[in-house]
């Protein structure tokens, strides 16, 4: 599991300046492969939001995907592809 969490800046309302508060996690997974081994790697992207108004929800930002919201990695992509032109 890889845990991805707001800056510290970002950690307050823009609104009223109250500290955010996590109230979740944005689920991700995506398929990885070593040798002899695959294995499943969960982001928990951190939401925040602040207790005083509805104005300061924040979700840190999804990582960038070599195929958009895909499921494999690039070290899994690298080891589908020779095993697919055979």
């Amino acid at each position: 599991m890889v845990r991805h969490d707001l800056p510290e800046s970002e950690h307050f309302c823009a609104h009223d300046g109250h500290a955010l508060v996590e109230i979740g996690v944005e689920i991700s997974e995506q398929l990885d492969v070593l040798p002899e081994q695959v294995r499943v790697i969960q982001h928990q992207r951190v939401k925040r939001a602040c207790p005083c108004c509805d104005l300061g929800i924040k979700v840190t930002p999804a990582l960038p995907r070599i195929i958009p919201r895909g499921l494999f990695t690039e070290s899994a992509l690298a080891w589908i592809a020779p095993a697919s032109t055979s």
